[in-house]
């Protein structure tokens, strides 16, 4: 009778023992249940298309540092342009004119005013003073003459010089006009990553400083509402998982009672007393009967 009463008892206890886990898990589940219930979680619930906006906003605000950067770079660039520009037509206007300073008509006129005077003197018998003054005119044309060849020299050094320095100003305006055109092709690809930028973010135009940093805060807090709706569905899988292994030995600690009930009732008729008794009567009837 002992074993059977010990079997009986133990098999009830583990019963309510199972019951009582089986109630704490469904009521955990519950629980879970009504947080996510109240917290829906972000509109976006793919982790990677937050990160990928997050990361998209930053580099936004990157690409309109880099593009006011080289803005600055290409407007100094077209001032400088400009300026090499107007030196070099500057320099071709002067280079064009190509005429000496110092003018030449003066010679021929001091030797033909010098011949003259000496044919005029010739001709009134004064040779002398007329050959004197031929002379002198010869020597004043002579010493013009030399001055013309003076300022023709440094004018073709002039000329070579400003040459040089045209072909300077050309290589120079070359150069600066091929970096223009890269900064221009940078600019435009920066364009295009903020167009697409722009686009995955769902914004019609260019976001000032102050509303970047509204729309990074706001992807930044649904990624934390995100990340915490997250672990209140993985609280509810564990908590479902706990209610079902709770369900799963609850019914296992019932069958076993019933097993251990049914060989209780079946000892208590085998004795001829009812099955209905519990271990606690059947063994007040069973010392009546003995004594």
């Amino acid at each position: 009778m002992r074993r059977y009463r010990e079997t009986l008892r133990q098999a009830e206890f583990e019963k309510r023992a199972k019951a009582e886990s089986f109630a704490k898990a469904l009521t955990g589940k519950r629980e879970f249940e009504q947080i996510l219930k109240r917290s829906p979680g972000p509109p976006n619930k793919d982790p990677e298309s937050l990160g990928q906006m997050i990361r998209t906003c930053r580099a936004l605000r990157d690409f309109e540092s880099k593009y006011q950067v080289l803005e600055s770079h290409l407007e100094n660039l077209g001032d400088r342009i400009d300026d090499l520009r107007q030196q070099k037509e500057s320099l071709e206007s002067v280079q064009k004119l190509g005429r000496s300073s110092f003018p030449l008509w003066p010679v021929p006129g001091i030797v033909a005013a010098g011949l003259l005077f000496l044919i005029g003197s010739w001709a009134y018998h004064r040779i002398y003073l007329g050959m004197s003054v031929a002379g002198f005119s010869l020597a004043v044309a002579f010493v013009f003459w030399l001055i013309f060849i003076g300022e023709k020299k440094k004018e073709q050094v002039r000329l070579r010089e400003q040459e040089a320095r045209i072909h300077q100003l050309t290589s120079s305006l070359a150069e600066l006009e091929q970096r223009s055109e890269g900064i221009t092709g940078e600019m435009e690809g920066i364009q295009e990553q903020r167009n697409a930028a722009m686009k995955l973010l769902a914004l019609e135009q260019i976001p000032t400083a102050e509303a970047l940093d509204l729309i990074e805060d706001d992807l930044a807090r649904q990624a934390r509402q995100l990340e915490q709706w997250n672990k209140a569905k993985e609280d509810l899988r564990e908590a479902i998982d706990r209610h079902d292994e709770a369900l799963r030995q609850l019914r296992g600690a019932e069958s076993a009672a019933e097993v251990a009930k049914k060989s209780w009732q079946a000892w208590l008729e085998k004795l001829g007393l009812s099955g209905s008794l519990s271990p606690d009567g059947a063994l007040e009837t069973l010392s009546l009967v003995q004594g």
